[in-house]
């Protein structure tokens, strides 16, 4: 979707803006657009993402640490490897469409497919911005199957970039990170009573969704009827 939309966009500089964002104030895109109208040399500019009220624990305290209240740029200089670079998100973010000719999304990519994209224009010597002045809210509130199901493409892509693959060990690693994780965000002072207390009874049943869908998938399972399982429990 969205190679098929920046391709049939006019633009020397393309936005992107997933149907969930909601831009805090009407300066919201003049703010994102600046850096990439002064500066040279950027691939991309990205916003600054808060949680919405209804926020589980776990989005709520990913926001915050993923979306500092400080502005960036960040360089090849700053990069030591891929999982290292400061998380650039297209869900509200704008790219120069120079840099997207250079090198498309890459469709085979299941999740986080702005992560290896960024790396190669980084590669070319290319920089991107996280303008923490632009300010949309964005979070997910999916049920606990699904969510779980996001958590194992993440992992199942992350594993690929680093030139491996979800093995059994490493899947029953991240399920006790997720779990760890969860407990050190439920003990976060910034977090409601009502998100600690729905964080810790859901937990099992997404670390037991985690798993089912890791064993689906390692059992042969075609790859999509697992996802649409998922997606619809």
């Amino acid at each position: 979707a969205l190679n098929l939309g920046i391709s049939r966009s006019r633009g020397t500089i393309v936005v992107l803006l997933s149907a969930d964002v909601e831009p805090v104030s009407r300066d919201w895109l003049e703010k994102l657009l600046r850096p990439l109208r002064t500066v040279a040399g950027l691939a991309a500019a990205y916003g600054r993402q808060l949680p919405r009220e209804d926020a589980p624990v776990d989005e709520i305290i990913r926001l915050q640490r993923t979306f500092p209240s400080h502005s960036s740029h960040v360089s090849i200089e700053d990069r030591r490897s891929d999982s290292d670079l400061p998380f650039l998100s297209n869900a509200c973010a704008a790219l120069r469409r120079s840099a997207w000719e250079h090198r498309s999304f890459d469709e085979l990519c299941q999740a986080g497919e702005e992560q290896p994209w960024m790396a190669a224009q980084l590669a070319q010597g290319l920089s991107y911005v996280y303008v923490a002045e632009a300010l949309a809210y964005h979070s997910h509130r999916d049920p606990v199957t699904r969510g779980a199901y996001r958590l194992w493409e993440i992992h199942r892509e992350g594993a690929k970039r680093q030139g491996g693959r979800a093995s059994i060990p490493n899947t029953l690693y991240a399920a006790g990170s997720i779990g760890k994780r969860r407990m050190l965000n439920v003990l976060s002072p910034n977090v409601p009573i009502r998100a600690r207390i729905e964080g810790i009874v859901m937990l099992p049943l997404q670390i037991a969704s985690f798993l089912a869908a890791a064993a689906l998938e390692g059992s042969g399972v075609d790859r999509q009827k697992v996802r649409s399982l998922m997606w619809s429990s």
